[in-house]
């Protein structure tokens, strides 16, 4: 059974559940982690801090030219879809296809640094 409120602070809902097997050493009001799954599919994404939203349009950067410790950067915008705590739905993968995307930093250097 699924509670019907989400605690607006941590954003977690309380799950009631029976364990089938009755032999377990469970005891009554222990607490239990866990992910419930309602659906998957197959989409292209990448990690959120790879993102950077600056006036609610969406950029990635890749490397556009590589020369000793040298590296060019180009900013590509992204059309992004379902997002996760972790990880943003890509929805035009092809604009990032066979490029390699900076992971981390990207806010600093795409921003002036302040909120």
């Amino acid at each position: 059974m699924v509670g019907s409120t989400i605690d607006p602070v941590n954003r977690r809902v309380t799950v009631y559940s029976h364990i089938d097997d009755e032999h377990t050493k469970f005891i009554v009001g222990m607490f239990a982690e866990a992910e419930i799954i309602v659906s998957s599919s197959k989409r292209t994404a990448l990690p959120k801090e790879a993102v950077v939203n600056i006036d609610n349009k969406y950029f990635v950067l890749a490397t556009a030219n590589e020369k000793a410790d040298k590296y060019h950067l180009k900013k590509i915008k992204l059309d992004v879809g379902l997002q996760t705590e972790t990880y943003v739905e890509v929805l035009n993968p092809d604009a990032i296809q066979g490029k390699n995307i900076l992971i981390k930093g990207i806010y600093m250097l795409l921003t002036d640094g302040e909120e």
